[in-house]
């Protein structure tokens, strides 16, 4: 893996904490301010280090980035960025599960006599 991979890896939690931290209706304005920024970046940083290689994922990332850019706001009720908010989050998890995980190969199974 590396090093932006690695970053990226990182980067993403971040992102993800923040995510589901904004479920709870408790946080100023300002702290959304802050997800925005942080997530729009994770995700401009994503295509960066992940590549293009994967045209789905490079269009995903940019509508990320575009639906959390802090400079044109997206204004939705709370109500419908909770869905956002997991859905983004679900799927920084599954990249960090599948493409920047180190896989884990399967025991040799025992020889049978």
């Amino acid at each position: 893996m590396t090093s932006h991979q690695e970053n990226l890896k990182i980067a993403l939690w971040v992102a993800i904490g923040l995510l589901l931290a904004a479920m709870l209706p408790i946080w100023p304005y300002g702290i959304y301010t802050l997800l925005r920024l942080v997530v729009t970046l994770v995700a401009i940083y994503g295509i960066f280090a992940l590549g293009t290689g994967n045209p789905a994922q490079t269009v995903g990332l940019a509508v990320v980035a575009l639906l959390f850019n802090p400079i044109v706001t997206v204004h939705l009720p709370r109500l419908m960025w909770a869905p956002i908010d997991l859905g983004v989050a679900y799927w920084f998890w599954t990249i960090i599960d599948r493409q920047l995980s180190p896989k884990s190969e399967d025991p040799k199974l025992p020889q049978q006599r």
